[in-house]
């Protein structure tokens, strides 16, 4: 997962991901290794969720937002 997409909040590793109506979830994770631009997540998402990369703190919950394509 692009580390970017990682979000700590008092010590909690946690991603944002959308659901089926690209609503913001937030959903904490256990991190395995670290590759710098990239991180092993070993617990927490499935294959194939969509993240969301620079979530920062101003999406709540239950927002919707509009995904696009991320390019490496």
């Amino acid at each position: 997962m692009p580390a970017a997409a990682l979000a700590t909040s008092k010590g909690a590793s946690r991603v944002s991901v959308l659901d089926g109506q690209n609503r913001v979830q937030y959903r904490p994770v256990q991190l395995g290794r670290d590759f710098g631009a990239e991180l092993e997540i070993v617990d927490g998402l499935k294959a194939g969720e969509t993240v969301v990369i620079h979530p920062g703190d101003d999406i709540p919950a239950g927002a919707v937002v509009e995904p696009v394509p991320f390019a490496k």
